[in-house]
């Protein structure tokens, strides 16, 4: 037999290792990113928040900046500045900080959406992995049997990995 009575004791145990380690760093790298984000967006947000502040001389209580990205006569209908705040929110400098701002809203908020296919197949690997590693002894017993569920974990592995590679690339750069 190609195999040893210990290559898939260690082949399994390497996955399990292995996928714990990289589950654990880009979850760390995911939470450095979206706190870095939050951090962005609350900076900008601030900034035009305190730019309408101090250009008009009122102070708003908002939930989200996104309640005055346009204008609307129903919340600033009691202000003396309202014509000016009306130009300024239909500006394009206004507009271009609102699609910023919606950018940077949506990474946030897609990161832990867009990595969970990557994630629920390396935990997948994972758990199984450690459901396989004490039958692996078992498992020797038939080379093919052995080398299906070698071939299947490599798959899986593959795929998930891909998976990771394009979620990193495109959102923790």
């Amino acid at each position: 037999m190609i195999f040893s009575d210990s290559t898939s004791l260690y082949f399994y145990s390497a996955l399990l290792q292995g996928n714990a380690a990289l589950i654990s760093i880009t979850a760390m790298l995911i939470i450095y990113k979206k706190q870095s984000l939050d951090i962005s967006f609350d900076r900008l947000e601030r900034s035009c928040l305190e730019y309408l502040q101090k250009t008009f001389s009122f102070n708003l209580l908002l939930a989200n900046i996104f309640d005055i990205k346009e204008y609307r006569e129903d919340f600033f209908d009691h202000l003396l500045k309202k014509e000016e705040i009306k130009i300024f929110l239909n500006s394009e400098a206004w507009k271009e900080q609102m699609l910023e701002l919606e950018v940077i809203d949506k990474f946030r908020n897609s990161l832990w959406s867009e990595g969970s296919k990557a994630f629920l197949l390396l935990f997948l690997v994972l758990a199984t992995s450690v459901v396989v590693l004490p039958l692996s002894i078992a498992l020797h017993q038939s080379f093919l049997i052995e080398l299906a569920f070698i071939v299947v974990f490599t798959i899986a592995e593959l795929v998930g990995l891909l998976l990771l590679f394009r979620f990193i690339n495109m959102h923790l750069r």
